[in-house]
Order: C-alpha cells, then structure tokens, then sequence
C-alpha cells in the first residue's frame, strides 16, 4: 500500500482528540503509531493509502438480481 498523505491529528484535550481522530478516520485515514504528547496537545500521526482513494464501481455478479 502506498501512502499517499500524511497528517497528525491534534487537541487540547481526549474528548477534542477522540472526535479528530474518529473524524479523521471517517475520512479514509488509519492509525499510524501510538498516540503522543508534546506540552499540552495530544497528538496522533495519520495516513492515507492509495487503495482507499478512488475505488472502481463493484461490478454486478452474473446471475444475481439487484433490488430496485
């Protein structure tokens, strides 16, 4: 997988921290490492992979009826 952006999530305190990371990884971004603390933020690193950015249509299975 490669990776094609890296970002760190950051806040000022856990219930900021766990909503920019649940957030974060809504938007297609994984864990990369523990998280950390530099002075009074809470930080954790982020990544994004080539694989979840544009993913082609699925393709229908032969044989198989789609509800409408």
């Amino acid at each position: 997988m490669k990776i094609i952006e890296y970002k760190t999530a950051t806040a000022d305190n856990w219930t900021a921290f766990d909503k920019e990371v649940n957030r974060m990884l809504g938007q297609g971004y994984q864990l990369y490492g523990s998280p950390y603390a530099v002075e009074n933020t809470i930080a954790q690193a982020m990544t994004k992979h080539a694989m979840y950015e544009k993913l082609p249509p699925a393709e229908p299975i032969p044989g198989m009826m789609l509800s409408q």
